[in-house]
Formats: C-alpha cells, structure tokens, sequence
C-alpha cells in the first residue's frame, strides 16, 4: 500500500507499509542490511517507486539524532533517468519536519552518477571527523615518516610474543583506563596475534595496536597510545605494522582504521594520509 504519491511523468512514489502484499516487490530494491534491520523490528522509513504501476525501484533509512540517514536507494537500470529517485526524495522531503538534515553515505564504488545526482538533488559534500578509512598495504610504504630517522626507546613486541602475564598487566591497565580494544580483551580470539603491538615499559602500558584479519582486510580493533602526540611512538607502531603484513600478507592485503579518538584520528592524518575514508558522506538541510 501506498500513500503521500507523488507523480513525475509516469513515476509515482510514496511510503511502502510494512503490512503491505505490494511490500516485497519494493524490499527487493534494498540492501541487504537495511532487509536485516528491517526484519529486526528497527523503525525504518521505506519508500517505493512505481513506473507505470511496475515497481521500479525504493528507498530506506532512519531517524537518528534529528537527521535522517539514507541507507539504501535503488533504482532498476530498466527505469532510470526518469526522475524516481528525485520523485522518492520529493516524498521523503515531504513526510519531514521542516528543516530536518539528509545524509547519506556512499561507498567508494558506488554505482557511477551517484555523486552527481546526489549534488544535484542539493546535497553537500561533507568529510566527517571520525569514520572508517582503508587503504591498500602498499601504501603504507609510500608514506613520507618512514623514510624519517625518529626512534623510540620503547620496545615494541607482537602479541604472539608477549607472555600472557604482560598481557594481562596491560589489559588490566586497559580497562582502567577505558582504552578501546575488542569486546574480549587481550585474549580475544578474533585478535591477529601476528599483527597486534604492546609497547610496555617497566610492566607499565605505553601503547598498542590491535587488528583482526578477516580474508584480505586487517581491522584495526584496539589503538591506544600514553602520548597521543608522540610522533616517535606512532611511527614506530607504522613502521611495526608495516613490517608485519609484509611479513604475512601481500601487497593487496587492505588496512582499515575505524577514526574514533584522537590517537587513530593523529595516525590516519598525520602518518598515514594514504588512508581515505571508506565512505563519501553527502548532507542536504
């Protein structure tokens, strides 16, 4: 069922309920995470356009913190280029309160034309302070620091090498200090022992740098640093991490830093600019 329509040419558009018959047709358009939380109850807005009376294409996202978040737009390539989208924003547009902020989020190989129809419907782009950045392996070793001289006489060891009662020190020390690191600590299965790095110093934490591997991504899950300005000891963390997936990995492997504190933001900007964001992010107010 349909209701808000709106109509350009033979397109019309309007919100899709979740009660509908006609709801399928349109959920075929949308993400499969957007299906997922749908389907977990989650208070999402869908809308769906018809060209002709033949379900063409939908729309799907969420309120959060006053601003609405896109998190899937689609329209099949056979009905393209006859104003849905615009006719689905119209409808969205419409069903606001006034002066609510758009924002959608595109991955980097978005389908070509989502950047300029996005900028044409109003929308800016925007480069958030935090988020998710990734950059192939082979770009660590063209960052300008690691041909720098900076040392540190901090020793820095994987955490297959740690023994687990230093390890056991430095995630007490971690929790303390409510340090970021994965949900089961040290000792977390998921953990890349390999390519994880402590820095401790008289059984007291310096620094870290935890990641997990999943097929040819490497996650940085855990990164704290005692200074967050010590350029001495965040190079010798890059330089660490640099040696290991060449050590373990090939060139393609990918690094992805999640930008959530001032430590990760001072690697991704200050040591590693090859790292670009994951995502281009677009607002419309």
């Amino acid at each position: 069922m349909e209701t808000q329509n709106g109509a350009k040419k033979n397109i019309k558009a309007g919100l899709v309920t979740s009660d509908a018959g006609a709801a399928e047709a349109f959920y075929s358009f949308l993400t499969d995470d957007t299906l997922e939380a749908i389907e977990d109850g989650d208070p999402f807005t869908v809308i769906g356009a018809r060209d002709c009376g033949i379900a063409c294409g939908a729309m799907a996202g969420f309120i959060d913190d006053d601003m609405f978040i896109i998190t899937s737009l689609y329209v099949s390539p056979a009905h393209r280029r006859k104003e849905a989208a615009s006719a689905m924003l119209d409808v969205l547009c419409a069903i606001l309160p006034p002066d609510t902020p758009v924002r959608v989020d595109l991955p980097l190989d978005a389908e070509e034309g989502s950047e300029e129809f996005f900028t044409a419907m109003g929308f800016d782009p925007y480069i958030p302070v935090d988020g998710i950045y990734r950059a192939p392996f082979s770009a660590l070793f063209h960052s300008s620091l690691l041909k720098k001289d900076i040392s540190s006489n901090v020793p820095i060891t994987t955490f297959s090498k740690c023994p687990d009662r230093i390890l056991s020190v430095a995630q007490s020390r971690a929790r303390t200090i409510n340090a970021p690191m994965p949900q089961g600590g040290f000792f977390d299965p998921a953990i890349d022992r390999n390519l994880s790095y402590i820095c401790m110093k008289d059984e007291c934490l310096i620094a870290y740098l935890i990641t997990e591997t999943i097929g040819s991504s490497s996650y940085v899950t855990g990164l704290y640093c005692e200074n967050s300005r010590s350029m001495a000891l965040m190079r010798m963390l890059q330089l660490a991490l640099a040696d290991g997936l060449s050590q373990h990995y090939d060139d393609d492997q990918e690094l992805i830093v999640p930008v959530t504190n001032t430590v990760s933001s001072h690697l991704v900007n200050s040591l590693l600019p090859e790292l670009k964001p994951a995502v281009k992010t677009f607002y419309r107010i």
